[in-house]
């Protein structure tokens, strides 16, 4: 009877991990309309109003370029794609995204008439146990000669960066509520993997040993497992 209680204690306890809410402050579809600059750099007001202090693991970060809604650049070349490259404090390489346009269209009117408008927009997955401070985004538009375009204000076009804050997390979201980054992919939660490989196996051993006859199922499927071989070998 005692052993079983652990095995309902330990199943229970895997569920409420299953469950555990987390935070998100996604950003999409929220227009910038207003900011500051500073040199090269972008700071949308809204980050750092009333509506949001920071961004924190896990949460979506949206970028737009050109900022200014409604606005387009505007260029005689073609343009083939988007490259976003996503900075830590210190203007740390972190991440690069490379996609189609979210928006390209050659001009048949008006005064642009043969020109290539265009825009872009990008989000962002904040990672788990991410670095606090100002993390940039820097947009660059490749075109159809191979030469580049960056900038991020229309009306501005020295601005080249969008500041965006990234504020700490609790240990519940940090593990199971955020990605992580490997080679530029966007992995699992932590707890999810890696960690899975080491609570994964202790679970199992936990139900085994909570219920005996679990384990001799398991023992009994692996012997005839072997069995099996052994006769398809012959």
């Amino acid at each position: 009877m005692r052993k079983q209680k652990k095995l309902i204690i330990t199943i229970f306890l895997l569920l409420s991990f299953l469950i555990v809410p987390t935070t998100s402050l996604a950003m999409s579809g929220i227009e910038i309309t207003e900011g500051t600059i500073t040199g090269e750099i972008f700071y949308p007001a809204i980050y750092y109003g009333e509506t949001i202090e920071g961004f924190g693991p896990g949460s979506e970060v949206s970028f737009r370029t050109p900022h200014e809604s409604g606005y387009v650049w505007i260029d005689p070349i073609e343009p083939t794609k988007a490259t976003w490259k996503i900075y830590q404090p210190g203007l740390r390489p972190f991440l690069t995204i490379e996609k189609e346009l979210t928006f390209k269209k050659k001009m048949t009117t008006g005064e642009h008439i043969g020109m290539w408008a265009f825009a872009d927009t990008a989000t962002f997955i904040v990672p788990a146990f991410a670095e606090t401070g100002t993390w940039l985004a820097k947009p660059e538009i490749t075109m159809a000669d191979g030469s580049i375009r960056q900038g991020v204000s229309a009306e501005n076009p020295d601005i080249k960066y969008i500041a965006f804050p990234v504020v700490g997390g609790d240990p519940i979201t940090n593990l199971f509520g955020s990605p992580w980054y490997l080679a530029g992919w966007k992995m699992p939660p932590v707890f999810w993997f890696p960690l899975v490989l080491i609570w994964g196996p202790a679970l199992f051993i936990g139900i085994c040993y909570a219920s005996p006859k679990v384990s001799e199922v398991f023992i009994n499927g692996i012997g005839r497992l072997k069995g099996a071989r052994s006769k398809w070998k012959k």
